[in-house]
């Protein structure tokens, strides 16, 4: 019994053709792939300035902030996140107690002293508030 491998070759060469035209998708695959790594941290430098910018406004709003109730504007880390307890406004800051401002000033990588009251001054001046 001899096996007949015309059968065969003829559903091969459709195969083969349909291979042939996938190489060049899978070329301009691998370039697209190539121009998003570069393009990875370009994303990465605006996602940085669109945070700072926000941040500096945030300041902004903050810096006129001088009785209990007024609001105080969030601000995020440089991994682009906010601080989870955030004080809404001056009298929420003003009640923070010490592990509470420790942990605020961890998040933000900003050290932490000893003193309760430097831990206040120290978030006050990055949030952008007037000290007097």
């Amino acid at each position: 019994m001899q096996l007949s491998l015309a059968p065969i070759q003829a559903q091969l060469q459709p195969m083969q053709a349909q291979l042939a035209q996938l190489q060049p998708m899978q070329e301009q695959l691998a370039q697209l792939q190539e121009q998003l790594a570069q393009l990875q941290p370009m994303q990465e430098q605006l996602n940085n300035m669109e945070a700072r910018q926000l941040n500096s406004e945030a300041r902004q709003l903050n810096s006129v902030a001088n009785y209990k109730s007024d609001p105080l504007r969030g601000m995020t880390n440089a991994a682009g996140h906010m601080f989870p307890q955030f004080p809404n406004t001056l009298g929420e800051l003003l009640a923070m107690n010490g592990v509470q401002m420790t942990a605020f000033l961890n998040h933000y990588g900003l050290g932490v002293p000893v003193s309760n009251e430097t831990k206040l001054y120290r978030i006050q001046k990055f949030i952008g508030m007037r000290i007097s």
